[in-house]
């Protein structure tokens, strides 16, 4: 591994507290993560070695794309060879080094009991789950014409074409701490989109009864579901927060609230 500068060092080394790395790319960020848990698994930098290093098992690292994470994990491997660590190089594949979805996937197999959800769902590809919900929004926009259960629809599709309405919806669906928002301040908005909101959350369930009977789970799920489990679970939290004694998260500028506060609820930032 390069030299790291002053300010790499620094982050590799700073077990102590938490730390918040801003750097563009090209500039060592994968390197600089790589440091740190080499560091924190009791291996020497630059002549700095912890006090008290932890497992592998502790420690956990988010990527946003599986490229990241195989990178991460190809990079980390190496590095554990190269300084005689063997056993914990044949460890990484096991190792909580992987992408947002798979991390949050991990835990609800684990505690898919405690929340009733199938601890065996399958993680469908998003084609897949993309033609669900666009289904899902079909049917639920006929089965709402019919009843009329969400005033100001007419009024909407006065303003809008149907496509445009079912294209704006699957965007909401997608996107549930974004549809919670304005779902939570409905009040505010206009009609249109009022009724836009609420057919969002119409269509959200029947997107979620679908995955259940199918016994699946699409990337946007996984996220809230996790959410929910952290915050409304006090004991599923303390146990993860024990295990994890460090939790590093790649390009944390990117993520969007859901992703954040999982962050928060595990890391206990104060």
């Amino acid at each position: 591994m390069a030299t790291p500068t002053p300010s790499q060092l620094a982050a590799m080394t700073s077990a102590d507290e938490h730390v918040l790395v801003s750097a563009g790319a090209g500039t060592g960020k994968t390197t600089t993560v790589v440091g740190r848990i080499l560091y924190l698994l009791g291996v020497p930098v630059e002549g700095r070695r912890i006090a008290e290093p932890v497992g592998l098992r502790d420690i956990a690292a988010i990527t946003y794309t599986n490229a990241a994470a195989a990178d991460l994990k190809r990079k980390l491997r190496e590095q554990l060879r190269e300084h005689g660590r063997r056993d914990e190089a044949y460890e990484i594949d096991a190792a909580r080094i992987g992408t947002i979805h798979g991390f949050c996937g991990a835990i609800l197999r684990e505690f898919a009991l405690r929340i009733r959800r199938n601890p065996g769902a399958r993680v469908m590809e998003e084609g897949e789950s993309s033609a669900l919900a666009v289904e899902a929004i079909h049917e639920s926009l006929l089965t709402t014409l019919e009843r009329r259960s969400v005033p100001d629809l007419n009024e909407l599709f006065a303003r809008y074409e149907v496509a445009k309405v079912k294209e704006w919806t699957r965007l909401l669906v997608g996107d549930s701490a974004r549809l919670r928002r304005f779902a939570a301040r409905r009040d505010e908005l206009d009609r249109p989109t009022r009724a836009l909101v609420d057919f969002a959350v119409i269509a959200q369930r029947e997107v979620e009864r679908r995955l259940i009977d199918a016994g699946a789970l699409d990337f946007d799920r996984m996220i809230v579901w996790t959410h929910e489990l952290l915050a409304g679970d006090e004991s599923v939290r303390l146990t993860l927060q024990r295990r994890i004694r460090t939790l590093i998260v790649d390009e944390f500028q990117d993520v969007d609230p859901s992703q954040r506060d999982i962050a928060y609820l595990l890391g206990a930032p104060h």
